[in-house]
């Protein structure tokens, strides 16, 4: 594997550096930049390239020089002297971008080829197909096969001296590469070597050279070049960075000295290509040119930027279509890959005081205005000094919007600015360093997770706090007053996906009836006063209480329930606290392991800060004396258990961080043991041996017993904290109390679905009784009832008593609601009207539409209106009819659908209809004539029917001032009338044959 070498020549060479644009006399005194043959490059400023091989050979140096602008690095110089001349070679160290230098050669002799030998086995030849030699081939020590090239590469003994004070150190005046050999030739420097310069490769067609982006945009771009001295024809090509090579290029011709491109992809790296056409079949070489079209503006929000998606970092590395602008000299702005915020890079900031703090990292541009937009960023400095200026740059001017400090040095803070405030017309967003410490002279900034967006409605929300409310299982919550009004507070258990929410009109407020120890989540949004909804960036944790253990209390970690009482904090820590009986255990212990819980070790190279507590009423005793057995490792002062006696609301959680406060060693308050003379921890115990301590006693209040596990990711002695017969016993400083017996004899009768009572034998005075895990209620009976139960559900009833000076244990027992009865669904009954109805006959319409049971019987039953008993006709079907006969003419009956089942006849609803009259009227062949119209009353339509009528007969229809709405024939038995054009009223119809006339009267609704 290739050493990476760096190699840096004495301050005697780089004195010989010059600081003027053009390079004068060159450092051996002799040679001038007037015997300089071949330039590569175009720009105001001028810099050589010597080459000091101390190989024995003729020249000692050779020499190229170099124009530019701005500022290059001498890596930059050779890439672009390689670009534009074959026989020049080079080979980089190792790694992605490079660093440092190992080889340089030469076809000194201009014939073209180049190779490589091994000069212990000349077998061993190496043909570079690059000119930048892969840095995998190992060509350290090598020489040409050709006398008159040059190479020289190595490492250790052997290597190059650069007088640039580096590969990548910007450039100024004569840059010298002196190989240093201590095993053979030796002794040539910059100032003593003899210099020879560089002749153009293509003679008297030389290369063309000069080249440079006149215009870019984002599909085309504009490329220029020096005029050629010996021909004004030129060849070029262009291809994108994708394509591997030239072979299935176009060329393209052009008499100008500069060419326009259009139909390019917008941020898209290509390649530009010109050699010049002298004639004759002579032409030069290719002097090529890499550049990048513009990015499109953006037109999709968000925009995320979290510089995750680059394979590098370092000065040279930037986000895809961000630009620098007022860049110091000294100053950079790139990717980082030391410690982002999420993934693996973040944008680095590093701006020097005497610039101004100028050097300014420029967003990509957007289609909307930026006034409708803000950004939101995610911030670290390395003190509290360091800052952020969000602003805009427009006209080449930065227009200041916002300055966003940081709280804390050293972390990152979520931040975010609202360009609403911006009166500007375009422009670019931008951020600059900025640092309001005068006793520094630099700023060093991290920004990551850049997100830009429409800006909210309104303010964003912050400082939400939650903190235990009047009951164990309530919070109370406050957060900063601003504008707004109206609020919402999402939660949720931390491990489940969905939100509830709280609705608030004021900065405070709480939220009842959450679970005994949980861990919830919580995030604050305001409603703003268009509707929309936003929220706070940060989320807040929370763990309710546990149900509160009585004093005097022991646990030997044998039963299945310690498990449930103890809250085990461990979050995504390799090493995690467990209750159970690992495989080197006989017995239940509290236990760390690495392993799930079998085996009472942990992992000495994970990090972990993992936490085990329990919740206690304290009583009303003097003191308290609290103690257990341990077993411990760990290592020095790193790996170490701490243990506390906290108030309630104390809340210490799981944690990778080795500066987490209350696992700290150094950390005193409300420590209750040490084995440490001077922190406050336990660790490296001999055996198995118990710890003790008598403590004073805050009456009846609620306190927490907290074992903290900490151990770093170096090395550490087995086992684990391990942990048995946890005791906490009453201490009375005169006569104790008498003992607080349990009640007794527990019953539950009375069972219902819904309720139940719960009774008990005792001889206190009061009781606290719960069912399952819900609050207490206190009684001075020895009786419960119960209700709003579940029907078939099994409940667990707890009571205990109440004593002057203590409680008793809580007692139980259990219990079940009867199961529901079924639910009898009846069926539906819906009477519709009545149809063809004459003067002695109905025809009965109804639908029928089963419930839960079997229908027996079904129909209907009907009744003349005066009369009083009820007939009876059976039908089938769901939708159901029934013709009835034998009725009065001229008489108003009542009829309804029923149905019938195990439990009871349903009935529809009652409706009526008349029979019409008889007439009389015989027809000639002696048959009594009938007429009937329905339905009636009617509101779109109505059928006239007719029996017993002779051909030709005639409808008539008048309103009630005789007046004749319609006359027409009756050419069948039926004829349909239609009423749209009939306002509500009474009508006569009359049906006029040759020997009878029959009138009905019709009611249009």
């Amino acid at each position: 594997m290739k050493k990476i070498w760096l190699c840096l020549l004495s301050a005697l060479l780089t004195s010989f550096c010059l600081t003027a644009q053009t390079l004068g006399t060159a450092p051996n005194g002799v040679f001038t930049a007037a015997d300089i043959e071949y330039w590569v490059g175009s720009g105001s400023k001028e810099a050589a390239l010597v080459l000091v091989f101390n190989d024995g050979k003729t020249p000692q140096a050779l020499v190229w020089g170099y124009r530019y602008d701005g500022t290059k690095t001498m890596k930059q110089m050779c890439y672009d002297i390689a670009a534009a001349d074959p026989r020049f070679f080079f080979q980089e160290c190792g790694g992605t971008n490079p660093s440092c230098v190992v080889g340089f050669g030469a076809d000194a002799n201009g014939n073209g080829s180049f190779s490589l030998q091994n000069p212990e086995n000349f077998s061993d030849v190496v043909n570079p197909t690059t000119q930048n030699i892969n840095p995998s081939t190992d060509v350290d020590g090598f020489m040409p096969v050709e006398d008159a090239d040059r190479w020289q590469a190595g490492f250790s003994m052997t290597y190059w001296f650069l007088t640039s004070n580096g590969w990548t150190n910007n450039i100024n005046g004569w840059v010298g590469a002196v190989w240093s050999d201590f095993t053979s030739v030796s002794g040539l420097s910059m100032q003593t070597a003899t210099y020879v310069s560089m002749t153009d490769p293509n003679g008297s067609c030389p290369s063309v050279n000069g080249l440079n982006v006149a215009e870019i945009g984002t599909n085309d771009a504009t490329i220029a070049w020096n005029l050629h001295t010996a021909s004004n024809s030129y060849i070029l090509q262009i291809k994108d960075n994708e394509q591997t090579d030239w072979t299935n290029i176009t060329e393209q011709t052009t008499t100008d000295t500069f060419f326009v491109f259009s139909n390019l992809d917008a941020n898209t790296d290509y390649t530009f290509r010109v050699k010049a056409d002298c004639g004759n079949d002579e032409e030069s070489v290719w002097s090529s040119l890499a550049f990048k079209t513009l990015c499109n503006s953006v037109d999709e929000l968000p925009y995320l930027e979290n510089f995750d998606s680059y394979s590098s970092s370092g000065t040279e590395a930037y986000a895809d279509c961000w630009n620098k602008f007022a860049m110091g000299t000294g100053d950079n702005i790139n990717l980082a890959g030391a410690a982002p915020a999420s993934g693996s890079r973040s944008l680095y900031f590093y701006s020097l005081r005497t610039n101004n703090f100028t050097s300014t990292a420029l967003l990509p541009t957007f289609e909307e205005e930026l006034s409708n937009l803000s950004i939101q960023f995610k911030l670290k400095s390395q003190n509290v000094y360091g800052a952020i200026i969000v602003g805009v740059v427009e006209d080449d001017t930065f227009v200041a919007v916002d300055t966003v400090f940081v709280s804390h040095g050293g972390i990152w803070e979520q931040k975010e600015v609202s360009l609403i405030s911006y009166e500007g017309n375009g422009g670019v967003l931008a951020l600059r360093p900025y640092s309001s410490s005068t006793q520094s002279n630099s700023c060093t900034v991290y920004v990551d997770d850049v997100v830009v967006d429409y800006a909210p409605a309104c303010l964003r929300p912050e400082g939400l706090t939650v903190a235990r409310g009047d009951d164990a299982t309530d919070v109370a919550l406050n957060w900063s007053a601003d504008e707004n009004s109206h609020w919402l507070v999402f939660y949720k258990v931390s491990d489940e996906e969905t939100y509830s929410y709280a609705e608030f009109m004021t900065n405070s407020g709480s939220i009842s009836n959450l679970e005994y120890a949980t861990n919830y989540t919580f995030q604050l949004a305001s409603i703003c006063s268009n509707g929309d909804t936003v929220r706070a960036f940060e989320q807040v944790e929370y763990t309710t209480p546990m149900l509160a253990e009585n004093i005097p209390y022991s646990c030997n970690f044998e039963q299945e329930a310690d498990a449930q009482e103890w809250m085990l904090k461990n979050g995504n820590n390799t090493n995690k606290w467990h209750i159970g009986t690992p495989n080197n255990q006989t017995n239940g212990i509290l236990y760390i392991s690495k392993d799930g819980g079998s085996s009472a070790e942990y992992n000495t190279s994970s990090t972990s800060i993992v936490v085990a507590e329990k919740l206690f009423d304290t009583g009303e005793s003097d003191s308290l004396t609290i103690s257990f057995d341990l077993t411990i490792g760990g290592e020095s002062t790193w790996d170490y258990l701490k243990v506390y006696w906290v108030d309630v609301d104390t809340n210490y959680i799981a944690a990778t961080s080795t500066t987490t406060y209350y696992a700290d060693k150094a950390y005193s308050n409300n420590v209750l043991f040490t084995n440490h003379s001077t922190y406050y921890f336990l660790n490296l115990v001999s055996g198995t041996q118990n710890f003790s301590v008598t403590i004073p006693n805050v009456a009846n209040s609620m306190k927490k017993l907290v074992f903290v596990w900490k151990n770093d990711s170096s090395s550490g002695n087995q086992p684990g904290a391990v942990i048995d017969n946890v005791s906490i016993q009453q201490v009375w400083a005169g006569e104790p109390p008498q003992p607080c017996d349990a009640p007794t004899a527990l019953a539950v009768n009375n069972i219902t679905q819904t309720s139940a009572d719960f009774s008990w034998s005792g001889t206190a005075t009061s009781y606290e009784v719960r069912l399952n895990e819900n609050a207490a209620e206190t009684v001075t009976t020895t009786s419960k009832s119960f209700t709003d139960l579940t029907a078939n559900t099994t409940y667990i009833a707890y009571v205990r008593a109440v004593c002057e000076n203590d409680n008793s244990e809580w007692v139980s027992t259990t219990f079940t609601t009867l199961e529901a009865e079924p639910v009898i669904v009846p069926p539906t009954v819906t009477t519709l009207a009545a149809t063809e109805v004459t003067h002695e006959a109905a025809t009965l319409n109804g639908t029928i539409a089963a419930g839960s049971e079997a229908i027996s019987a079904q129909g209907f039953m009907y009744k003349a209106t005066s009369a009083a008993d009820w007939t009876t006709v059976a039908a089938t079907g769901e939708t159901m009819t029934a013709t009835i006969g034998g009725l009065s003419a001229e008489t108003e009956y009542e009829y309804k659908a029923f149905a019938t089942t195990a439990s009871g006849t349903v009935e529809g609803e009652v409706m009526t209809f008349t029979t019409l009259a008889n007439s009389g009227l015989n027809t000639a062949e002696g048959a009594v004539a009938t007429m009937t119209v329905y339905p009636n009353p009617a509101s779109e339509r109505a059928i006239i029917a007719v029996s017993g009528v002779e051909n030709g007969a005639k409808i008539v229809v008048s309103d009630m001032q005789g007046r004749i709405i319609l006359s027409d024939n009756m050419t069948s038995k039926t004829y349909e009338l239609s009423l749209e054009n009939l306002v509500s009223g009474v009508y006569y119809i009359r049906v006029v044959g040759t020997t009878s006339t029959h009138t009905q009267k019709l009611i249009v609704e």
